[in-house]
This record gives C-alpha cells, structure tokens and sequence, in this order.
C-alpha cells in the first residue's frame, strides 16, 4: 500500500487514481522553539490537485475495512516519513489526525489496538513523541461509550491526546470534559470570531487549561493580530501560514537507507489488519 517515489524522494499511497503524499507543518512556542509537526496529507489525482476534504469524502465511500486501513496507512506514512526527514529528532512531537471511526473501531475489536501499535514500532518512533489529534467529526449517540473507550486504548499505549479543531463541529467543552486532554487546538473559525469580539469561548477555554495543565495550541495563524490575539488567550503553542506553511521533506540518504525503505514498504502491507464488523 505504501510505496517509495523516487524521483521526490519521499513515501507514498496510490489508490484508484489518487496520489497521497505527506507534509508537515510547524507548531511553535512563543519564543520560536519548534514543539512538533502537524502531519498532513497532500493528494492529486490525474496530475491535479485535490482538496483534502475531497480526498477524505473518497476515503469515506469506500468499505469499511478499507477505509480503516488506508486512513491508517497514511499515518503510518506519515510517522515513517517524519523519522526519515532532517526535521526528525527524539524530543519533537508528531500529531497525527483520527476520526471517531477509529476509536470506535479499537472499541470494538481487542486484537485491533496490539495489530496497529505493531505496525506504528516498525516506523521506530517512540510513542511517547506521537500526539493524537482527535477530529471535530460527530460520532452518533449509540457509538459515544466505544469512542471513548477507543480513546482510553489508545492512551494506555503511552501516546498523547489532542482535541482538534475547538470551537467547530463537536469538538466543544463537553468532548474536553470527557477526554481531558493533553492539548487542544482552537479552530480557526473560532479564531476568527474573536477578532470580532466573541471572545467568551476562548476566555472559559484559557482559564479551564491553566486549571488542567492543558497545552493550547492555537492553529490558522495568518497575520500578526490573530498571533497577538492567540497570545492574549493563553495560547502555549502557535501553528499557521504566518509562522510557516507544511512542506515535503525528503529522505535522508543514509547508509541503511534503502533498507529502511524496504522495511517500511514490507511490513506495512497491512493484511494483519482486519476490521470485524
């Protein structure tokens, strides 16, 4: 399922017609101090771009099993793609996006969470430096005690958890009262809100972190107001074009080079994973 472009130098997944590749954007400090990486997924199809919303809305057509394994794929992707890159060192974190599905699916089937925390070791990153971003998806009323169940499986493997996209969708106060978070990340509509004086989400929202020991991060950044909006609000961590944009970043040529990447492609097949629904 993963496979290795040569001429960029970089990991990808080709399916029915789509090219998914990885990038990855900075998240800061105040001070400059890259913290982690956001990794994201950059597609095309037939030589032309394709929004990510476009390639999820494709991803979610397809059967359940496949679906489950290609979301996963990527993240795979992107973590190998990362440990390879010249950005990669042992103390920065890498977020990486899962929908309700997936904690649902841990939920459901026990093998799940030993099968996919194997194929994460072959990458040979540590799982304390992976951050779990949970996305602003809903999750219908009958699956909420498997999504957090789900949650509660993947937490016990030693990774860290982050609500995604605050302020939208169902990520709200009741989604971080019952995940308790290690970080969460103020969606750009809500940033953007504020600079027109709704601001009374981010004021609960700063005052609940400082009280849980909860990193902010605040993402969408485009110009210097919304920064020194960010900082206002009690914002640890920044991520935004105005600090910088996600990029490719090749492989690092080493002397185990080619068989990093034969590794990677080989043990990621992915047929130890299946879906029992």
């Amino acid at each position: 399922m993963i496979t290795y472009n040569k001429d960029e130098q970089v990991l990808e997944i080709q399916i029915l017609g789509y090219k998914i590749q990885s990038v990855y954007q900075e998240i800061k400090t105040e001070e400059g101090v890259i913290h982690g990486y956001e990794a994201l997924c950059r597609a095309t199809k037939n030589g032309e771009g394709v929004s990510p919303k476009k390639l999820f809305n494709f991803l979610e057509k397809l059967d359940d099993d496949l679906e489950f394994k290609v979301k996963f794929a990527i993240n795979v992707m992107h973590i190998r793609g990362f440990i390879e890159s010249e950005i990669y060192n042992e103390e920065t974190k890498l977020f990486l996006n899962f929908s309700p599905c997936f904690f649902r699916a841990l939920s459901k089937q026990d093998s799940l969470i030993n099968d996919c925390v194997k194929h994460i070791l072959t990458t040979d990153i540590k799982l304390e430096q992976i951050v779990v971003e949970i996305v602003e998806d809903y999750c219908p009323i009958d699956e909420i005690t498997n999504f957090y169940d789900g949650i509660n499986k993947i937490r016990s493997q030693g990774v860290s958890l982050a609500v995604d996209d605050f302020g939208t969708g169902w990520s709200g106060f009741s989604r971080v009262a019952a995940i308790s978070p290690d970080y969460i990340k103020v969606s750009r509509e809500l940033l953007v809100a504020s600079q027109v004086g709704l601001t009374e989400e981010l004021e609960e929202l700063k005052v609940i972190c400082g009280l849980k020991n909860t990193m902010l991060i605040y993402e969408g950044i485009e110009c210097i107001e919304q920064l020194e909006l960010a900082k206002a609000y009690g914002s640890n961590l920044y991520q935004g074009y105005y600090l910088s944009f996600p990029r490719k970043h090749p492989f690092q040529r080493t002397v185990n080079h080619k068989a990093k990447i034969e590794k990677t492609i080989k043990t990621n097949a992915f047929t130890s994973i299946h879906l029992k629904c």
